[in-house]
């Protein structure tokens, strides 16, 4: 069993969603600290950028603990369901990119090409990537319902 003291803001909604995985999160009188206690088999993984992942007995990354650099901590859990997108940057007239949903394992399972966007200046990746997740999002409410909740298609 893991246990961690972690000052932490975070959002009820986040740790509603951890103590339906199983994780134990106990605030210390008087303070902003949590305890954090990891069900069996998960750890602790630090990363790169300074914070701590949250991994489950199968490797897959639940949350993350970790701060906004100004002295304020969070919690944040890992939706099942997560956006990304591959296309050129350039700055051009026209952006237009692939904009793609992969399930916490790493699987892809749905990607749309995004309608082009015809705009001037260093916004036209943002607006196509915007255009693009809002197509993603449709999807997936026609055909997994309860994709926003942290806690849903887990397992």
């Amino acid at each position: 069993m893991t246990r961690v003291i972690f000052a932490a803001f975070g959002g009820n909604e986040s740790y509603e969603a951890l103590q339906r995985f199983g994780v134990q999160l106990e605030r210390l009188a008087g303070s902003h600290y949590v305890t954090v206690t990891l069900p069996e088999g998960w750890r602790l993984e630090p990363d790169h950028s300074g914070c701590v992942n949250i991994v489950d007995e199968r490797g897959r990354q639940r949350a993350v603990m970790g701060n906004t650099g100004d002295a304020k901590y969070y919690i944040e859990v890992r939706p099942w369901f997560r956006f990304s997108d591959k296309g050129d940057y350039t700055f051009r007239e026209e952006c237009s990119l692939t904009v793609q949903v992969a399930d916490a394992n790493g699987t892809i399972i749905y990607s749309v090409q995004s309608p082009p966007r015809y705009i001037e200046g260093a916004t036209d990746a943002y607006f196509a990537f915007s255009d693009g997740c809002r197509l993603i999002e449709q999807w997936l409410d026609q055909n997994y319902p309860g994709w926003k909740s942290l806690s849903a298609y887990w397992d």
